[in-house]
């Protein structure tokens, strides 16, 4: 193949992973940030209730509130595999630039 066609693939190539790091990085912390807030509203939910004594209220609140967690858990988990792929076949494709320029 040609130099320059294989420095443009992996040119490409990186500035797609580049930019699909960059939206994973976002979503990343969108969850993480939705994780923080969900868990420091439930837990005032479950004082505000137990402080009312609403036993039943305080129980849903937190069965709810313990299920939606591991929700976003799972979903920030799969998404962190996802950033860590991204984030090294980006890598990868700079390396191969590099080796192309030293070349």
């Amino acid at each position: 193949m040609d130099y320059r066609l294989l420095q443009q693939i992996f040119s490409d190539r990186k500035q797609q992973f580049s930019v699909q790091t960059a939206q994973l990085k976002r979503r990343y912390n969108v969850l993480s940030w939705l994780r923080v807030s969900l868990f420091v509203g439930a837990t005032i939910g479950i004082v505000y209730f137990a402080n009312q004594d609403n036993g039943i209220a305080v129980v849903v609140g937190a069965g709810a509130g313990m299920v939606a967690y591991f929700i976003l858990l799972k979903m920030h988990t799969g998404l962190k595999f996802k950033l860590s792929i991204s984030g090294a076949l980006e890598q990868i494709n700079k390396d191969e630039l590099n080796r192309l320029d030293n070349n």
